[in-house]
């Protein structure tokens, strides 16, 4: 069993050596900006500037203006609620408004209250509905042009690298560079898999397993490097406590 770990492990970091150098260095560089880099940068953008970027005055004016924006357009769609607000208890707004509104409304004014800090309390639950659905609507929007634009970019540079890569002094150099590249994406592959490896090794029906995992020495190694780097920026034991005892 700890031969067939061991193999399992060399066997992925021997593939993706092997894939970098026919793919190149530069082709698995872009290649690793693929569609879940991008979508995960473009999820971070929105995160951290996304708020920034809706208070600019032309973004919020289209998106959240009294007038002629996507809000006053939500809010004209919505229900009035009968002026129901912000904070009111479930009875309230159940006395107010009845029907299957009555269910939903409540669930959604007190996630919006949350995560407002409080900005709507008070005010129409209209007002707050329509307001938080064009703000989601903005980072959704704002989310996919992140993304297409990261596309763009990667395509691009991926086209001007299979010309580059036409003489063949440059490709050979690329290929050469193309084995750590490589090597390296299997090392992250590897480092995952063995994190998620490590989380089932603490189940006490995972113990002849984990007791094969000991007598490894590639698998345990690369563990211990893992479980290093891990302690050293989440400063945690816990997570690897499987493969590192």
């Amino acid at each position: 069993m700890a031969l067939i770990i061991d193999g399992v492990v060399i066997g992925i970091l021997l593939i993706f050596t092997l894939y970098g150098a026919y793919k190149g260095a530069l082709k698995s560089i872009t290649s690793l900006f693929g569609t879940t880099i991008s979508l995960a940068i473009a999820v971070v953008i929105v995160f951290f500037a996304g708020n920034q970027i809706y208070q600019t005055s032309f973004i919020n004016q289209l998106f959240a203006g009294e007038t002629n924006s996507l809000a006053a357009f939500l809010s004209s769609k919505l229900p009035d609620f009968n002026g129901v607000t912000i904070g009111a208890t479930q009875e309230e707004i159940q006395g107010a408004i009845g029907g299957l509104w009555s269910v939903i409304v409540p669930m959604l004014t007190s996630v919006i209250d949350k995560m407002s800090g409080g900005a709507y309390h008070g005010m129409t639950i209209n007002f707050a509905l329509s307001r938080f659905f064009a703000q989601a609507i903005f980072y959704v929007i704002l989310a996919l042009v992140v993304f297409l634009i990261l596309r763009i970019i990667i395509r691009t540079l991926e086209k001007i690298i299979d010309k580059i890569k036409g003489q063949k002094t440059i490709n050979d150099i690329d290929k050469f560079f193309g084995l750590f590249v490589g090597f390296i994406k299997g090392a992250l592959t590897v480092s995952i898999l063995l994190v998620v490896f490590g989380l089932l090794l603490n189940f006490s029906f995972m113990a002849p397993i984990k007791a094969a995992f000991e007598k490894t020495y590639v698998a345990k190694e690369i563990s211990k490097i893992v479980f290093l780097i891990i302690n050293h920026f989440f400063n945690t034991e816990r997570l690897l406590g499987g493969l590192v005892g």
